[in-house]
């Protein structure tokens, strides 16, 4: 795994949302953000 190179690899979102460029990374995020939001 490339620990140096993924976080120089930022990819910014329209959104202006900043994400990883390893899509495990991408992945937990969003899992993570879905998990609290659907929280009532």
């Amino acid at each position: 795994m490339r620990s140096a190179g993924a976080s120089r690899c930022r990819v910014r979102d329209p959104t202006g949302a900043v994400q990883l460029a390893p899509p495990e990374h991408e992945l937990i995020q969003r899992a993570y953000v879905y998990s609290n939001s659907s929280l009532p």
